[in-house]
């Protein structure tokens, strides 16, 4: 009797709500870039992302073509999921032998409803070549809106 005890104790403490899992998606689409990002989220174990998917594509004109259009799946750096704020931030840069150029993506948002999030989204551009009167690396940013469940 102990043992079934024990044992139905600890299948109680381990099916509790905490590793439940649920899914985020966020998008953007401007005239400086267009962003789809799709996960299946854990909440607990400190929320690590699965099935994760991302897309860019990046429609500055002067974006190196290797960085143009870019499958973001690996090269998520940082996320954060907690409190009412989603944080993420994507590099990549050039692989062929192309002047060396880097993208990066970073997404900013906050709970506005249950489940609903909005930002904003900040693209950088370098080039080792910079664009002639251009910055360096090139700034832009945009709205972002995303759901979390």
């Amino acid at each position: 009797m102990r043992r079934l005890t024990l044992a139905l104790a600890t299948l109680t403490i381990c099916s509790s709500s905490a590793f439940a899992s649920g899914g985020l998606s966020c998008e953007a689409a401007d005239e400086n870039l267009v962003l789809a990002i799709e996960s299946g989220v854990t909440h607990g174990l400190g929320g690590p992302f699965f099935n994760f998917k991302a897309s860019a594509e990046v429609r500055v004109k002067e974006t190196p073509p290797s960085l143009a259009k870019l499958n973001l799946d690996d090269r998520l750096v940082h996320h954060w999921l907690d409190g009412g704020r989603l944080d993420l931030s994507f590099y990549g840069e050039t692989e062929d032998s192309a002047p060396h150029g880097e993208v990066e993506i970073i997404v900013q948002a906050t709970v506005q409803d249950e489940g609903s999030y909005a930002g904003e989204y900040t693209l950088s551009v370098f080039q080792a070549e910079p664009v002639p009167n251009a910055e360096n690396p090139m700034k832009f940013t945009g709205k972002v809106s995303c759901f979390v469940e």
